[in-house]
């Protein structure tokens, strides 16, 4: 009972692609711990910066209506992106 598709000899070295293969999951896992670990640290933060903008946006319709009423000048729809990334 010899299995003739089984080779003599145990080969001497890995493929090529098995370090290929490994480096990548390697790079993989790293990766994934590290993006776990700033997301982690910077979850606060995210939730802090969109209650902020819906905050922002709920609040623009009150203030055009209080600037209208009061008679004030009306300000252009980027003023708060003007003042707030402007160059100068």
């Amino acid at each position: 009972m010899t299995d003739s598709h089984l080779p003599d000899r145990a080969p001497e070295h890995m493929p090529r692609w098995v370090w290929k293969a490994m480096l990548v999951f390697w790079l993989g896992f790293v990766a994934t711990i590290a993006g776990r670990y700033i997301f982690r640290s910077l979850s606060g933060l995210l939730v802090l910066l969109l209650v902020s903008l819906f905050l922002s946006l709920a609040v623009e319709p009150g203030v055009n209506r209080l600037l209208r009423a009061v008679g004030g000048a009306a300000r252009p729809p980027s003023s708060s992106w003007s003042a707030c990334c402007s160059p100068s």
